[in-house]
């Protein structure tokens, strides 16, 4: 994945605390005290997004673990199908470069196709969940 250099990329949208980018599919917001720490938080923020892409596999995985526990039923039927593994994705990352901590926001992989003739249920945009990255690496669900 070829990370772009947000620091002089266009952005999607400015807001008064954080500013919205699209990195391959998934939304990127850099958070910010104020506008006056803006430029640094986005520097940091394009040094510390690689560690946080290459999380990626490892939130899918935790936030797998997590939807396994509330919809068995569901992802009973996508493993017999042989489609789990394709299921998820991130739609959006929200960095906080003082901590280098990332919250993830997980949910059903929007170019998810399921095999032609096959009834699979797919989950509501409800059943998302949201995993963080601390600065150290730790990855888990936010409650």
């Amino acid at each position: 994945m070829l990370i772009p250099d947000i620091r002089t990329a266009a952005l999607l949208g400015s807001y008064d605390n954080r500013d919205e980018y699209q990195i391959d599919q998934t939304l990127v917001w850099v958070c910010f005290d104020s506008r006056a720490t803006r430029d640094a938080y986005t520097a940091a923020a394009f040094h510390q997004l690689p560690s946080i892409l290459q999380a990626i596999p490892a939130v899918i995985e935790e936030a797998v673990a997590c939807l396994r526990e509330h919809s068995p039923d569901f992802w009973r039927l996508h493993d017999l199908a042989g489609t789990s593994p394709d299921l998820l994705s991130v739609w959006g990352i929200w960095v906080y470069p003082p901590s280098c901590h990332a919250s993830f926001h997980v949910n059903e992989n929007h170019d998810f196709e399921p095999p032609e003739g096959a009834q699979l249920p797919s989950l509501d945009e409800m059943d998302g969940v949201h995993v963080a990255r601390s600065g150290d690496g730790v990855i888990k669900i936010e409650r």
